[in-house]
């Protein structure tokens, strides 16, 4: 009996491995992807890390993304070990009004399985400032974000002239000069400025824009204004790359 029971499950195990390997690529990446889509649009499940390359799971852990209720995908070959699918989803605006979602993701065969490696439109844009480019939507999600991470490293604040007042007025005035080392222009950058008393204390920010375009491998000088900092001593300049939650 218990011989026999054996054979029953070997040939269950096969039958399923058969029927597995059987089904299309298709079916396969398809699968993926519905699965990470449910998981990631339930709070109550866990992200299966299996589904994603090591360096897709590295980037998306910590990135805000655009839910959806429900979905349909499409599969487009690009070749034997490189696959996208496109999500078509329903979701809602801030109004509450339903509105379409486009997707993308490409998944690849390389680790041995499908897995995702990268994606269209699913990672939240929450950049402070502009990219002047007009190819910037159709970039993919990490490419945006490498963009990002170079535009970090390259923009760079000096001092030209450090905050400064008199002994009538509250005010506080300077100047700055915003060096972009980068390959793309930018624009619409916005500079927090926390200032301190002569106690090294934070007393007071604000914010100063930069509203024109600066070059890549340019700069631009410009002067910043705060009214109502009669004890304002003493500044530091940061950029606003990403945008601040609340």
């Amino acid at each position: 009996m218990e011989t026999k029971k054996k054979i029953i499950l070997i040939i269950l195990s096969v039958g399923l491995t058969f029927f597995y390997s059987c089904k299309s690529k298709e079916d396969k990446v398809k699968n993926v992807v519905n699965e990470f889509l449910t998981q990631i649009n339930d709070q109550t499940k866990t992200i299966n890390k299996d589904l994603m390359t090591e360096k897709f799971a590295e980037f998306f852990k910590s990135k805000k993304y655009y839910t959806a209720e429900k979905w349909e995908l499409t599969v487009k070959p690009e070749n034997d070990s490189i696959i996208t699918v496109e999500s078509k989803g329903q979701t809602h605006n801030g109004f509450g009004r339903p509105i379409e979602l486009l997707q993308g993701f490409v998944l690849t065969s390389e680790y041995g399985s499908w897995k995702i490696f990268n994606s269209f439109k699913l990672v939240a844009d929450e950049l402070d400032f502009e990219v002047v480019d007009t190819q910037w939507d159709f970039y993919w999600d990490r490419e945006k974000d490498e963009i990002l991470k170079q535009l970090q490293d390259k923009l760079e604040l000096k001092v030209l002239v450090p905050g400064y007042g008199n002994y009538y007025t509250d005010n506080k005035a300077g100047k700055l000069k915003l060096i972009n080392n980068s390959d793309f222009d930018i624009k619409n950058v916005k500079i927090l400025i926390e200032h301190f008393d002569n106690q090294n204390k934070s007393v007071n920010t604000n914010h100063t824009y930069i509203s024109d375009i600066i070059r890549k491998h340019g700069y631009r000088e410009f002067n910043w204004y705060t009214s109502d900092c009669s004890q304002c001593e003493t500044q530091i300049f940061k950029i606003n790359f990403i945008k601040e939650s609340h």
